[in-house]
Formats: structure tokens, sequence, C-alpha cells
């Protein structure tokens, strides 16, 4: 068997490849500006630049293949994106067989939230569970389900899909176009969102100082700071997301029964503000016997839980190769 892989990770902002082994040990990177409003063939030169630069100094013969982590619905086994709203002009199209030709290795692509799962499952603090809910908290909310030890995908490919699933018919619109999602209203977004509306609305907050006076400035991480300083709007607005987050949570436990809930992504910095909520609607609302102490854990991958999936799935699609 190789012990090292080619592992891609795209997202709206930056482009990253590494080569990394078989213990899920990052051997080298280089990333890149992604631009994406620059176009698909911009980003695709990119993409082979920085996967050439972080390969220069490896024999092709030497990897196991290629693993793509990709934002958006992608297409089980061809990663086909089909719903790709940070990369305009990609919707329809595959990276990975490109890929795969250009380098002459094996080559697969998988949803992000999809991959960073994996990734938290084989190197990372799922390890040995069985049964895993995994969730990225972020920009937006995405997620990935382990079940029996191997990503579940579904009858379409598009299982985990969490950050949609509707949890206030009366909530806000959701970037998808539906009402009450619960990525609407637990994403780092949201919280920026928010924050921004009730200050319009003539709340009062510290958190117009931090910002210098300009709520264009307001990020999640100023809300948090407020939150933490004791002030009542960022303190209210995390209570709020931290209850949609626990209310997404006892749903997927029913529906899962996982052994435990892993979370990651940007928001999972403010951990200990999120878990306050979650924690108090997992006591209150979860049925059966034991699941309310079913254990919700931050990532340890920080964010290459992404970059480790995707080389998780590259092995898995070269020892294949190299076994038939």
């Amino acid at each position: 068997m190789k012990e090292k892989t080619l592992a891609v990770d795209i997202g709206g902002t930056r482009v990253r490849a590494a080569i990394i082994d078989r213990r899920g040990t990052i051997v080298r990177r280089h990333s890149t500006s992604t631009l994406a409003k620059e176009g698909r063939e911009a980003i695709l030169g990119r993409i082979v630049e920085v996967v050439e630069r972080v390969s220069e100094s490896e024999d092709s013969e030497s990897l196991a293949g290629i693993g793509v982590s990709q934002p958006g619905l992608t297409g089980p086994g061809t990663g086909l994106l089909h719903n790709a709203p940070n990369l305009p002009g990609w919707s329809g199209f595959a990276l990975a067989p490109v890929l795969a030709e250009r380098f002459s290795l094996v080559a697969i692509g998988a949803n992000d939230a999809n991959a960073a799962a994996i990734g938290v499952h084989r190197f990372g603090v799922g390890r040995g569970s069985s049964n895993m809910i995994y969730m990225t908290i972020s920009t937006g909310v995405g997620g990935g389900v382990i079940i029996g030890g191997q990503l579940f995908v579904g009858s379409h490919g598009f299982a985990g899909e969490v950050g949609h699933m509707p949890i206030d018919p009366n909530g806000p619109r959701c970037g998808c176009g539906n009402i009450g999602c619960l990525e609407a209203g637990s994403s780092a977004t949201a919280v920026v969102r928010v924050a921004r509306e009730r200050l319009a609305a003539g709340e009062k907050s510290a958190l117009i100082d931090l910002a210098g006076g300009d709520p264009s400035n307001i990020t999640a991480e100023m809300v948090a700071e407020t939150a933490r300083s004791g002030d009542h709007l960022g303190q209210s607005i995390f209570a709020d997301v931290s209850r949609s987050l626990g209310l997404g949570i006892v749903g997927l436990i029913h529906a899962f029964d996982p052994d435990m809930v892993v979370l990651g992504g940007g928001l999972t910095e403010e951990f200990d503000l999120l878990m306050r909520g979650i924690t108090k609607e997992i006591k209150r609302r979860v049925l059966g016997k034991d699941q309310d102490k079913i254990p919700v854990v931050k990532s340890d991958l920080g964010d290459n839980a992404g970059l480790l999936g995707a080389a998780a799935l590259a092995f898995d699609a070269g020892d294949v190769t190299e076994g038939a």
C-alpha cells in the first residue's frame, strides 16, 4: 500500500493542497486564494498550481491518489457538483476526473462537510465510534453522518444536509430559499445578521463600539466577545443560536441514536457559549434511556478536517484500484 496521498480542499476563500500520510500527518501543504469571482477556469488553474507545487518533490508512483473536498451538493463517486453557491459556474462540473487525467492518479471528490466528517472519524476525536454525527458551524451549517463506521450518503448521495432541516416555520429565510432552516438561525452569518438587525432597530450594545461605530464591521467573534463580557445583546444572540443548534441536534439524536455528536467549523471557537443552550435543549427534549448523555464534543482537527477526510477517501480509492 502507498503511504502518502494528495488532498485538496476548496473553499470560497482559499484553495489548499497537502501531502498526507496514513497516520493523518500533514507532510507538506500549500494554499492560495480562491478568487471565486474570476470564474471556473481561473480557479482550476490555481488548483492545478497548488497541487503541482505541493507534490513537486513526490514521485506520482508513491501517491495513492487525490481526494477533493469541495463546497456544495456532490454526487457520490462522480464528484459532480450539483449546487455550488460559493463557486459560480461550477454547478454541473466534476473536478476529480480533471485532476485524475492531469496527474495520472485516481481521484475522488466529496462534499466538504462529508469529507470533514470522514476526517474526524478516521483521524480525530471520532475514531473508534461506530455511529457519529458531524456538524460544521461556520458561514453556513453542514454535516455528515457516519453509520456502522461508514459515511451515510442516502439514496441520492445528499444525506447529511443538516443545515437545511426546517426547525422554525416562522423563522428567517435561508440562503437556499426555504424558511426557518437550521442554518438560517445558527450560523456565523446568522449571528452577524441578527446583531446588525437588532442594532438597526435601536438596541444598545457595546458591540457598536467594538465595530468602530460601523455595523458593517461586525463579526461573529465580536458578538461572542460582548456575550462573554455580559452584554445583553451578545448574550441574547448566542442564547438563540445555541437553542436552535440544540433543537437540530435533538432531532439528529432521535433520528440516528449516535455514539457522539462532533461540532466543527469556525463558530465552534465559541464552543462554551454554544454548549449552554445545546445542553439545555438536549436535557429538556431528548427521549430514550441515556440518550441525553450522548456526548457533544468539539472537533480536534480544526480547519484540517476536510483535508484529512479527502486524504482518507483517496487512500480508500487508491487501495481499491491497487488491489484490483
